[in-house]
């Protein structure tokens, strides 16, 4: 219906002038129409308002006109108008309503839009990984999109999804071409191909290796090509050649395919099996520098509260203040888990499952400067919000530190309590999605008093900075009885609903500071603290 008759329609309707089949053909048009429902709710709105304006907020039955139609007695234009802009509303609200019900019913029906990424593989492990300036920081556990992986140093493992798995060794280059195809431009490469993988490629300039079930190993540089069979069976494809395969226990060059001299020589690559023991030793090395730069940590007088949640047991329900502050910040653990933190076996963390988890602390005092920093997994964003820390009430100075579920990092600040815009939240840009579920990731948000900004943090790098505007600026911050990992108490005993806030996921390391913490201290708690 183009958009003349749809009003024409619409005008007769509030003038109370439409035939049985007028209506029909309206009330089809609305239900199939989006656009047309707006534009009639826009109608209503508008004449509701006038009559309102004119004749005041009265509404009276319908049925005179019902009656009047009925009998087949006349009523008059504006007689019509008067009686039906006084049933606009009810009559207005219950075809609306009517409207909704079947298109929520509809949609009810349609299935849901899945969550969509890209990728080929997975990076898995990294050991003392070091990339390359042009690449960003790669973690573990991120998806893998087609492109460059250029490791400066160290170990990385990839596995595809496929199921091949490849182990990056000191300065290489691989790019990720599909779920069973990559090229190895230069480094070492140990590659992993399991039964269900078979026929996985690896590309390299000197040609390609077809794998058909094995272990083996590249050496690519400008100097030579080298490739070890460990186990199973290769086929070498390159241009204007046949094919040729080589089997357990045979190494060549790629340029000429003959066989080395040298047999394959596996203690020079790294297997899944080494990088096992390896990972161990790194992850001790790593979790004895961060015990180290913990124990200074706890001495800095700018500390208010620091929490490690390394519970010496299960059934230990107290959560313990390791700032100079001492004991009477302890929290009171309720719900929540120990788990593994980090790293596992050396450290814990509390799981905040089930829905009531929390833990409760109290910090008394009045403060300038606030900085929040924690080491946090989240397993999901399924609540609107995720908290952090959250004072229990929400009085000018106190701050709301929380995830909402599109993955931005939000800090709230009470600056006029009472008052209509009283409150303020700082956003970040999203800074997780489900690619990151169960990754541990080093979070920071600072309230900075005196240059009066808000900044947000993510693995040690600065991802928001805002100012303060003048009347939404506060000199004295506090907290007094909160929550880490959850938010809400019912307040009265015959009321007992609470917000469902907890933290799904876990926390395994938390400290608030009395003062705005800069983007160089931030950036040395992760990297001392970062498990791997």
């Amino acid at each position: 219906m183009n958009k003349e008759s749809l009003h024409s329609l619409i005008e007769k309707h509030l003038d109370g002038l439409l035939s049985n089949l007028e209506f029909n053909e309206l009330q089809e048009t609305l239900k199939t129409d989006a656009e047309a429902r707006r534009e009639f709710r826009r109608y209503l709105n508008l004449d509701t308002a006038l009559y309102d304006q004119i004749e005041g907020d009265q509404l009276v039955s319908g049925n005179i006109l019902w009656q009047s139609m009925q009998q087949g007695k006349p009523v008059s234009k504006s007689s019509q108008r008067t009686i039906f802009q006084r049933m606009a509303l009810p009559m207005a609200a219950s075809l609306v309503a009517g409207i909704l019900v079947w298109w929520v019913q509809s949609a009810a029906n349609r299935p849901a839009e899945e969550t969509m990424h890209q990728g080929f593989a997975i990076l898995t492990r990294t050991i003392d990984a070091e990339w390359h300036s042009d690449d960003s920081e790669h973690r573990e556990g991120q998806v893998l999109p087609p492109g460059h992986l250029r490791l400066k140093s160290g170990l990385a493992q990839v596995e595809f999804f496929s199921g091949a798995t490849l182990i990056l060794q000191g300065e290489t280059d691989l790019e990720i071409i599909s779920t069973s195809e990559a090229r190895c431009l230069s480094g070492k490469i140990r590659a992993h191909v399991p039964p269900a993988a078979r026929g996985f490629v690896l590309r390299t300039p000197k040609g390609d290796i077809v794998d058909l079930g094995t272990d083996f190993a590249v050496d690519i540089s400008d100097a030579k090509s080298q490739v070890h069979v460990f186990e199973g069976e290769i086929e070498v494809h390159q241009k204007e050649q046949k094919t040729k395969s080589f089997k357990t226990g045979q190494g060549f060059e790629l340029a000429s395919r003959t066989p080395t001299s040298q047999a394959p020589e596996p203690g020079s690559f790294v297997s899944v099996a080494n990088l096992d023991g390896r990972s161990d030793l790194s992850g001790r090395s790593r979790f004895e520098k961060w015990q180290s730069y913990s124990q200074k940590l706890r001495k800095d007088p700018r500390l208010i509260a620091y929490y490690t949640f390394d519970q010496p047991r299960s059934w230990n329900r107290t959560l313990k203040n390791e700032a100079l502050s001492g004991s009477e910040l302890d929290g009171a653990i309720v719900g929540a888990k120990k788990v593994n933190g980090r790293w596992p076996g050396r450290k814990n963390a509390l799981e905040f499952k089930p829905t009531g988890s929390r833990t409760r602390v109290f910090i008394p005092d009045k403060f300038a400067s606030l900085s929040f920093v924690c080491w946090a997994r989240v397993d999901s964003l399924d609540r609107h919000y995720n908290a952090l820390f959250l004072s229990d009430s929400f009085q000018p100075g106190e701050l709301h530190w929380q995830i909402r579920n599109d993955g931005k990092l939000m800090l709230s600040i009470m600056h006029a309590a009472g008052k209509k815009g009283g409150n303020r939240t700082y956003f970040s840009p999203p800074i997780w999605d489900m690619t990151m579920s169960g990754q541990w990731i080093h979070l920071a948000s600072v309230y900075d008093t005196k240059t009066q900004t808000v900044a947000h943090y993510v693995n040690g790098k600065s991802v928001s900075n805002e100012k303060v505007i003048p009347e939404r600026q506060i000199q004295t911050t506090r907290i007094g009885a909160g929550e880490i990992g959850n938010w809400g108490l019912p307040l009265r005993p015959d009321d007992p609903w609470f917000a469902i806030r907890n933290l799904n996921g876990a926390i395994d390391e938390f400290a608030i500071f009395s003062a705005a913490l800069g983007t160089e201290e931030i950036y040395k708690m992760y990297r001392i603290g970062k498990p791997n």
